[in-house]
């Protein structure tokens, strides 16, 4: 058996030095592969704009959505995503284009080129060139810092953009269900800020209520349960209300409620 002496720890740093280099130049080279691909997305949407009139400003029309689908193809992914990355190209090869060449030469991950063009959403012209200068000044900072960054510089720069992005933002309001593993799904709702967090609040606080002794359910279980009980079985009785039809109670709201003698059941008019 050898003894690892000083000689052999030597060699495996040098070795880890070594791969550490190769990921770097990796890094270095898969921002050149983007910053090519960007440009020529979007040297793809000036030919489709001149021979077919392709118009990122008409995402409906059939030219737009023909170089949607072509792009989708091309990269294998989705039509939307496709939208996002013509629409990318677009805005770093003409609003940012030294982040495009930051990228190109390494000195700018792709994720902080992608969340610099995103988080400048709403800047006028002269914006421009001052945000992406604090930015780029920036480029070591983890992503979620940058972000932030990137956040608090737009609104430094026009607090208005802040106000009117939040009003924007406000006519985006939706529900969403997305699937997942298992038979689950989750389901949502994108709100004002202040009223998600007094939703939250409001579902925590009856969970925490119903965390009596005897209850098995984690807090995280009675809060999922609560929040379907408030939008399936809200007020104890069956959706949808029908004008002048009779109100049936819920199964939740026929179940004997805490407390009550085996067999009893609530009121027939939904109250427990």
């Amino acid at each position: 058996m050898r003894n690892g002496g000083d000689g052999d720890e030597a060699e495996v740093s040098a070795s880890s030095r070594a791969i550490v280099d190769l990921i770097a130049d990796s890094a270095v080279r898969a921002g050149a592969a983007a910053a090519e691909r960007y440009e020529l997305l979007d040297r793809l949407r000036v030919i489709a704009a001149e021979e077919t009139g392709a118009a990122w400003t008409a995402p409906d029309d059939l030219a737009w959505r023909d170089l949607r689908a072509e792009v989708a193809a091309a990269l294998r992914i989705g039509e939307r995503a496709a939208h996002t990355q013509l629409d990318l190209a677009r805005r770093l090869v003409h609003d940012f284009p030294r982040t495009l060449a930051a990228l190109r030469v390494g000195d700018l991950p792709e994720i902080h080129a992608r969340a610099l063009v995103h988080e400048s959403d709403g800047l006028s012209a002269p914006s421009l060139e001052p945000y992406e200068d604090q930015m780029l000044r920036a480029s070591g900072l983890g992503i979620t810092r940058f972000e932030r960054l990137a956040q608090r510089v737009r609104a430094s720069l026009e607090p208005e953009a802040l106000i009117e992005r939040h009003r924007e933002a406000v006519q985006e309001r939706r529900v969403g269900l997305e699937a997942a593993p298992d038979g689950m799904a989750w389901y949502g709702a994108l709100l004002p800020a202040e009223q998600a967090v007094g939703a939250a609040a409001a579902v925590t606080g009856l969970a925490r209520a119903l965390k009596v002794e005897g209850e098995t359910r984690t807090l995280s279980q009675l809060e999922a349960d609560v929040f379907r009980d408030l939008i399936i079985d809200a007020a104890g009785v069956v959706p949808p209300f029908l004008p002048g039809a009779a109100v049936v109670p819920s199964p939740a709201a026929r179940r004997p409620s805490r407390g009550a003698a085996p067999g009893a059941r609530s009121d027939g008019d939904g109250s427990r």
